[in-house]
């Protein structure tokens, strides 16, 4: 399916307008409806596809399955760690949103396991650069419009998630074939 980043950037500005419907009770509910929006913004991460074939080892060796259309981390594809900090950031009104940006680091690399639904592949996931909620929000106190704070917010979301690269620890396998080296892909 792919990311859309501009579905989470309208999700969120409409909840940040206050005019329209869902609005939120306070900046818990604010916090929670945000995260439910980037857990549906990440349902939808897909890895770059299997690069070939296996190979079936015998003599003389045989081809494996083709890979399948599209490689998915294994579910569920959510993000528990930056809901949890972005909850108590905005719960606590402290402002301190640095716990987000390692607890989303810490939620990619959660996701250890892709799968085409021919081949399977365990190894890590790496987000190299976290989002920063702070700097998103820091442009309301600077008198910046909902629709900013909005598209900010998503742009953090979206550039950490297609930051992150999974790399597999082994050749993928459909159980008998397998591949001639580990998967490397990034998260789109």
């Amino acid at each position: 399916m792919a990311l859309k980043k501009g579905d989470l950037e309208k999700k969120i500005a409409k909840l940040l307008s206050l005019d329209d419907s869902p609005n939120a009770s306070d900046e818990g509910d604010c916090a929670s409806k945000i995260a439910d929006y980037v857990d549906a913004y990440l349902a939808n991460i897909e890895v770059g596809k299997f690069a070939a074939p296996g190979i079936i080892p015998g003599s003389p060796p045989t081809p494996g399955p083709p890979p399948g259309a599209k490689v998915v981390p294994a579910s569920p594809l959510k993000a528990p760690g930056f809901r949890s900090a972005l909850e108590a950031a905005m719960k606590g009104k402290s402002g301190d949103f640095s716990g987000c940006g390692p607890a989303f680091q810490g939620d990619m690399a959660a996701m250890t396991s892709v799968s085409d639904d021919v081949y399977d592949e365990s190894g890590a996931s790496v987000c190299a650069t976290p989002p920063n909620p702070k700097k998103a929000f820091k442009l309301g106190d600077d008198g910046k419009d909902h629709k900013a704070i909005a598209k900010e917010l998503a742009n953090q979301i979206h550039t950490a998630t297609t930051s992150t690269t999974y790399t597999g620890a082994a050749p993928y396998t459909d159980g008998a074939a397998i591949s001639a080296a580990p998967h490397t892909a990034p998260f789109t």
